[in-house]
Formats: structure tokens, C-alpha cells, sequence
């Protein structure tokens, strides 16, 4: 957000909502110049200021969509096609099958 200070005439600039890592609270950014141009270097030298000070990162748990796409060669799709085949079930399923049965025996 940029204001124009009608005192003083200068623009007077603030990003709002950003987490302040080092004071762990919410941080407000301010900056000045004495004309839009002018407040360009303000704002990109408290920007970096800002960076100076990393955020801590929080390990997320990693989510999983359920979607595996692998590569492998024509022939060895040409066997769990086959193999699929028959037992009347689609591959996708044969390959759960497998895998399912790999993972128990471990």
C-alpha cells in the first residue's frame, strides 16, 4: 500500500501481513521517498533487509496422490498385460496385486 503523506509530501509505502520470523510476530515493512520513482530503492533495500532474517521452515508432512506413472520397456508391459489378462483384472490392479504382495513379504 503507498500513501501520500499531504505534511510532508512524501509517499510513504508498507507491505502488510508477512511473518516475522526474527521477532516471531507479524511484520509491517515501511518505506519513503519523495516521489513514486523514488520509493523504488527503499522498498527493494527493506525487502532484502526483510529476507535477511529467514522464515523457520517447518517440515510438512509429504502428501501422496495416489497417481504412480512408471516407465518401463515394451516387453515388460507386454508380460503384465498378459499376465493381467489372465486373471481378468486390469493392469493397474495386477500391478496393486504385486506390489502389495512384494511389500508383505518384506
Amino acid at each position: 500500500m503507498v500513501e501520500l503523506n499531504k505534511e510532508t509530501l512524501l509517499y510513504h509505502g508498507r507491505l502488510l501481513g508477512l511473518e516475522a520470523a526474527c521477532e516471531n510476530k507479524l511484520a509491517v515493512l515501511e518505506f519513503e521517498g519523495d516521489s513514486l520513482e523514488a520509493l523504488e530503492l527503499p522498498f527493494y533495500e527493506t525487502v532484502d533487509s526483510y529476507l535477511q532474517c529467514p522464515l523457520p521452515v517447518e517440515e510438512l508432512p509429504k502428501t501422496y496422490s495416489g497417481v504412480l506413472s512408471i516407465r518401463v520397456s515394451p516387453t515388460l508391459h507386454q508380460q503384465v498385460a498378459e499376465q493381467a489378462a489372465k486373471q481378468g483384472i486390469s493392469m493397474n490392479s495386477w500391478f496393486i496385486q504385486v506390489v502389495e504382495q512384494s511389500l508383505a513379504a518384506q
